[in-house]
């Protein structure tokens, strides 16, 4: 994925007031460049697998409609494999500019009426957040896809810290289950939970 945004460096001036100069390797901005989902999966070679795959279930059954549940799974596999890509390709561009100490903005948005395209819609700086390179209106749609889509998780955490400071209140919690209710309080939780049983 890295090839269809890659572009000759360019020196920007930051534009968070800073002065600094940054170089940039990448398009940046909707009037660079756009890819929907379809066209992606069309250019990383996803749509010929998926073109495959039917071409042999075809051959193998032949009831339509059981034909039809399978290519639409295939299909799903096929997107997964692009959420993936653009997954790593995120994790790239941050490594990329980490000495800069820029993060770009990056994600499917809204480009016309009907379709969603993705694009690096700016770099920001990683720890105030400031636009350092691209365009406001790009930064700001970004924002808002991003919020739109994460809200529902972030409302869900916050409603399970609120019932974890509500069961910290009770007699019946033990030390153990109070200790695990704080780290949820808290925010601070492990990466991987195990399974405990309460006592």
């Amino acid at each position: 994925m890295n090839k269809l945004f890659k572009i000759p460096p360019k020196t920007h001036e930051a534009k968070d007031g800073s002065g600094r100069k940054v170089i940039v390797e990448h398009r940046v901005g909707r009037t660079s460049v756009a890819y929907t989902a379809e066209m992606l999966m069309d250019r990383l070679g996803l749509e010929n697998e998926w073109a495959e795959t039917c071409s042999k279930l075809e051959k193998k059954f032949r009831d339509r409609e059981m034909f039809d549940k399978l290519s639409d799974q295939v299909y799903a596999g096929e997107r997964a494999k692009l959420s993936g890509a653009v997954k790593a390709f995120r994790s790239h561009l941050e490594k990329f500019y980490q000495t800069q100490g820029i993060a770009p903005l990056l994600a499917f948005v809204p480009i016309n009426d009907k379709d969603t395209g993705l694009y690096i819609q700016a770099f920001v700086d990683v720890t105030s957040h400031q636009l350092v390179v691209g365009d406001v209106g790009d930064a700001v749609i970004w924002s808002e896809s991003v919020a739109i889509r994460t809200k529902p998780m972030a409302d869900m955490f916050k409603r399970s810290q609120s019932t974890a400071r509500k069961l910290l209140g009770r007699k019946d919690v033990n030390k153990d289950l109070a200790g695990r209710l704080e780290a949820v309080v808290s925010g601070e939780l492990p990466k991987w939970l195990t399974y405990n049983t309460p006592e």
